[in-house]
């Protein structure tokens, strides 16, 4: 409990992480400092020692030793793996839950019965002996309620709704999933070349619309990937943008007017290492700071996790299982790319399935939605199934999962390589 609090006034993800739980701690000088420090969070005050003091007596807690007590937890500081702490300290709670409610029932039954010693014992296991209002069924129909009533408002003033769910720039993919929603993982997978890139990059430049966001590549530099961004919007290929080798005074222009549209980029670029546990933390952190809508890794075939001993099955499923975790616990939108496996190459055609996911059973049910890229030119098919011809760069973006749509859905744009963007087809395959 020290080292946890200890790192919220060193590591700046940490404070949120406390202040989403105060009742995982068992000391009650340290609940009370975690009270101290989720009311700070809430009003986006620093935690320093000073402030956490201040807070507890702002809160009721007027004895004289806080000041002795910060500072001994301020001292016992050390790197930790906070998500692991937060973990141990769930697991010692829900076992003083099990001890109390085990002692009540042995109480109750003497008392009240078999009956109703049960229900007090269902009670106390869950933790709803904790003396805070427990949310009903009629509680969420009203606040689903007054949600939809205030979107029906807001389009009658606007002509717009209110929704979670957030678009990026590729209109024929978020027809198919109804735009993406917000607390939900979605899965993009393909093999090599088929532009996994340069379809996280279009995307990116839609949410941006909605607020910040991450970009966590861990396969590309930051600067790799911001320059195909920029050849994204300036239709100048990024390789000369890198090297400064084109002079063509338009697309100077094109490009100059691209730079500077990216003084105002809500996009984070992700500066941590490659563990799952960093890149969560991060989140948080950033949650804080800038309120982060959305976020995106690439790829999970590079994410590590500290699990030494396990298989990669088991690494594969504790990955997935955090990242789901951490789009609904800060309620974001967060798209995981993933590689395909080299078994698609042998099919034919070599169109990917779910299976070909690394950790694709986890995955598949992790996630809202999962899209598989499909880009038949790369296999030198230039023809359908039926002999029609492709356009050049046709892409099919398969949707085998749909959580929030129908599923097995099959969106297609046209792929332009030059400039790593896809557009809508300009006139349909024949």
């Amino acid at each position: 409990e020290n080292k946890l609090l200890a790192a919220c006034f060193f590591e700046p993800e940490v404070p949120m992480m406390v202040s989403s739980d105060t009742e995982i701690f068992a000391n009650a000088n340290n609940k009370i400092v975690a009270e101290a420090i989720k009311s700070l969070v809430h009003q986006s005050t620093g935690i320093t020692t000073v402030s956490v003091i201040a807070e507890i007596k702002i809160l009721g807690y007027q004895n004289n030793v806080w000041d002795s007590y910060i500072e001994g937890i301020y001292s016992q500081y050390t790197p930790e793996d906070y998500d692991h702490l937060i973990s141990v300290l769930q697991v010692e709670r829900r076992k003083r839950l099990t001890i109390k409610a085990a002692e009540n029932l042995i109480k109750n039954t003497e008392k009240e019965g078999p009956d109703a010693a049960m229900t007090s014992f269902n009670k106390d296991i869950s933790g709803e002996g904790v003396a805070k209002k427990r949310l009903t069924v009629g509680d969420i129909s009203k606040k689903i309620y007054e949600k939809a009533r205030a979107s029906r408002e807001n389009f009658e003033k606007t002509g717009e709704y209110i929704t979670e769910r957030i678009k990026s720039d590729m209109a024929p993919i978020d027809d198919k999933l109804g735009g993406y929603k917000k607390g939900e993982m979605y899965i993009v997978a393909a093999r090599p070349g088929m532009g996994k890139t340069s379809f996280i990059l279009q995307t990116m430049s839609g949410f941006e619309e909605y607020g910040y966001g991450v970009m966590g590549s861990l396969e590309m530099k930051n600067e790799d990937m911001i320059a195909r961004k920029l050849a994204q919007k300036s239709g100048v290929n990024s390789n000369h943008i890198m090297q400064g080798t084109f002079e063509d005074p338009e697309g100077w222009e094109r490009f100059l007017n691209a730079v500077l549209d990216d003084r105002d980029s809500k996009i984070i670029p992700y500066d941590g290492t490659k563990f799952i546990d960093d890149f969560c933390a991060k989140l948080r952190q950033y949650k804080i700071t800038h309120d982060i809508q959305w976020a995106i890794i690439d790829h999970l075939g590079k994410v590590k996790v500290k699990m030494y001993r396990a298989g990669m099955h088991e690494k594969y499923t504790a990955i997935s299982n955090k990242l789901a975790d951490i789009a609904q616990e800060l309620n974001i939108v967060l798209i995981g790319l993933s590689q395909l496996g080299r078994e698609v190459d042998k099919r034919t055609p070599p169109k990917p399935r779910v299976s070909d996911i690394r950790g694709s059973g986890a995955i598949e049910e992790d996630a809202a939605s999962i899209i598989l890229i499909y880009r038949p030119e790369y296999y030198e098919i230039y023809d359908d199934d039926n002999g029609n011809r492709l356009n050049e760069g046709h892409t099919y973006f398969l949707i085998p999962k749909n959580r929030f749509g129908e599923p097995n859905q099959v969106a297609i744009m046209d792929f332009q390589k030059e400039y790593s963007r896809f557009i809508e087809p300009l006139t349909t395959s024949f």
